[in-house]
């Protein structure tokens, strides 16, 4: 009985390694700011914006050894107002980098615009930026895929 409690740890074990691998695929994720805004780190919310979607990725097709530093980088950041609503833009850059050599291996970009009635600029730029975010990151597995 004992042998047969091991083995089945031992192949659920076996199971669980591979998909530990694949989550490793991006080693590292960088990000920095072009934008400022007084009072507010853009580059500490870009980066949780990124790890958010990076979680729910699925890098199951990731060639075994791949590995990547995922740099991001607000590109752009813009508010209007009119009429007592508020609309944000926000454009944000992927660069895919081989974690072992630093070779640049895609560019991905994703941009998004959010409007709000009576929303403060804060929160509608938050809301841009996550949406340009979700749309980048949406083509970080097909990137990574392709790395061969």
């Amino acid at each position: 009985m004992n042998r047969l409690v091991a083995l089945v740890s031992l192949c659920a074990l076996s199971h669980a390694a591979p998909a530990a691998s694949r989550d490793r695929v991006i080693v590292s994720v960088e990000a920095r700011s072009q934008v400022a805004r007084d009072g507010r780190d853009l580059s500490r919310d870009l980066r949780d914006a990124v790890k958010k979607e990076l979680d729910g990725l699925d890098m199951s097709r990731a060639p075994k050894d791949a590995r990547f530093v995922l740099s991001a980088s607000l590109v752009t950041l813009d508010t209007s107002r009119r009429d007592g609503a508020v609309a944000s833009r926000a454009k944000v850059s992927l660069a895919l980098k081989d974690a072992r050599r630093g070779a640049l291996f895609a560019v991905i970009e994703g941009a998004a615009t959010a409007e709000a009635g009576r929303a403060s600029g804060e929160e509608s730029e938050r809301d841009a930026l996550a949406g340009a975010v979700k749309g980048a990151m949406a083509g970080v597995p097909r990137a990574v895929a392709a790395a061969k």
